[in-house]
């Protein structure tokens, strides 16, 4: 329980960042659930990289909620064309690093033509050019953010449409429970760890563990004389054995 409020602490700590500690962010948190379950991904993975967008590329992404909707089409079109676990995770860290310095170009550019060629199609027909031509562009540095953003917003109809025709899987259907588990269980959890973490601070602040450590300080000089009678009794008995 107190592992489990540890973890859902620190995801609901990168929402509160990322959206504020104000109200907007338990309502910020609803919106991921719905969007996770809508996916089948784990709630924490969306509320991590949803956060970091904001966090990471201010300009490109200004605020939560654009962010919520671009990492959504994002793995969803990355689901919808079969990209694996792995895959996925290496596009949406690409892509946030990318939307980060504001321009795409080399590794992130790479990662998004090989493992989303859906993605690098929309983002050439957004610029006005053929997929070949993008390496050229973003080694000249003229693919920004922008442009990355954009090109998967103005497709979003088509990407909504292509996920919905991808099967509802058994593991993304147990993901979607788990998710409503901790959305239920979590916040409980949280409150225990908190209330545990508060006692362990007030125990420490007490003095209550400085005094015992001081308390067994006083037992040294008394386990000192008795360890040397001890060692004085064996040395007298030493000659007779």
């Amino acid at each position: 329980v107190v592992n489990m409020g540890n973890e859902w602490g620190r995801t609901t700590s990168m929402l509160k960042v990322a959206v504020g500690t104000s109200g907007r962010w338990q309502k910020a948190l609803e919106a991921t659930h719905k969007a996770a379950n809508g996916i089948g991904v784990p709630i924490e993975d969306m509320v991590e990289s949803t956060s970091r967008l904001v966090q990471l590329a201010p300009k490109t992404i200004p605020d939560y909620k654009t962010s919520l909707k671009f990492s959504t089409l994002l793995r969803k079109n990355l689901i919808a064309t079969g990209a694996s676990g792995a895959e996925t995770a290496s596009v949406m860290r690409q892509v946030t690093q990318a939307l980060g310095k504001g321009i795409v170009n080399g590794d992130e550019l790479n990662s998004i033509m090989e493992n989303s060629p859906m993605i690098a199609q929309m983002l050439a027909k957004h610029l006005g050019v053929d997929v070949g031509q993008l390496k050229a562009l973003g080694k000249a540095g003229k693919i920004s953010g922008d442009a990355l953003r954009d090109a998967l917003f103005e497709n979003a109809d088509k990407i909504n449409k292509q996920f919905a025709l991808m099967p509802i899987t058994a593991d993304r259907a147990f993901t979607t429970i788990k998710n409503d588990w901790q959305m239920a269980a979590n916040q409980t959890a949280t409150k225990i760890s908190e209330a545990l973490g508060h006692g362990l601070v007030s125990i420490s602040s007490s003095g209550a563990i400085t005094s015992l450590a001081n308390s067994l300080k006083g037992i040294i000089p008394l386990a000192t004389s008795v360890g040397n009678a001890i060692a004085n009794v064996f040395n007298k008995l030493a000659p007779v054995f």
